[in-house]
């Protein structure tokens, strides 16, 4: 539904199987959710995913950071907002909000996009794009900018994964949400007893059916680091930051 203030919104009640072993939203739900509600916001103003392509643009998503007042758990109904915020160079900077059935932030987050042609996969610049890129500067969000992550040394290889059908999303490659899960799926299992207050994703290298990405895993702070590696070649990296709840669950 199209906002007063042009931002887009959708409730949905958050289902038992979105969730992991502890009733709350996967981080990988995360992500889907909150992708396919860009594309819904586009579709919503005429422009779906198959008219773009067409036209020879695809939009895909290169960083994204939430930050996590409280984790979203099964059976909720859930606000979801979203909006592009800003251009920034390359990027097309679109935020999220979900609010519980209160009315309270519970999650923000902030994403970094990248216009490409869908054939030769080349990078296009905003300026190319033929619509209109929204600007909502006005809107404040807690969350600080998808940045790029830095590198963290002394890296542990942690296991690996090989691409599979499953995996694979209509622009042929790994949909970015299965990166949240081969990440969580080489963490300790109880990390994920403690609540997740704040998780970020760079998309790096595409990866397509047959690669075998390997996994590494450290520390940066308080932060648990995955990254994942197409060869020699980073394919994704991402940070996840816990409360420790271990022993209250």
């Amino acid at each position: 539904m199209r906002r007063q203030d042009g931002t887009y919104e959708k409730t949905q009640e958050i289902s038992f199987s979105l969730c992991d072993f502890t009733e709350r939203l996967k981080p990988s739900e995360l992500l889907c959710l909150t992708s396919d509600l860009a594309g819904e916001d586009y579709g919503d103003r005429g422009l779906p995913h198959d008219k773009l392509l067409s036209e020879g643009f695809v939009f895909l998503v290169s960083r994204v950071r939430f930050a996590i007042k409280r984790n979203v758990r099964a059976e909720e109904r859930i606000r979801f907002i979203t909006y592009e915020r800003k251009i920034a160079g390359p990027f097309c900077i679109r935020d999220y909000i979900l609010e519980d059935a209160g009315g309270e932030r519970i999650i923000e987050g902030r994403s970094a996009w990248i216009l490409c042609d869908p054939v030769t996969r080349r990078i296009l610049r905003p300026a190319h794009f033929p619509y209109e890129i929204q600007n909502h500067e006005d809107i404040e969000l807690a969350v600080s900018e998808p940045d790029k992550l830095r590198p963290v040394e002394n890296m542990q290889k942690i296991g690996e994964r090989k691409v599979v059908y499953s995996d694979l999303d209509g622009n042929g490659h790994v949909n970015n949400s299965v990166y949240g899960d081969m990440a969580c799926d080489v963490l300790p299992m109880e990390l994920f007893r403690g609540e997740l207050k704040e998780f970020a994703i760079n998309f790096v290298k595409e990866a397509k059916i047959g690669d075998t990405i390997t996994l590494y895993g450290g520390r940066d702070g308080s932060s648990h680091v995955v990254t994942g590696y197409v060869g020699d070649a980073v394919c994704f990296e991402c940070a996840f930051t816990f409360e420790d709840k271990t022993d209250g669950e």
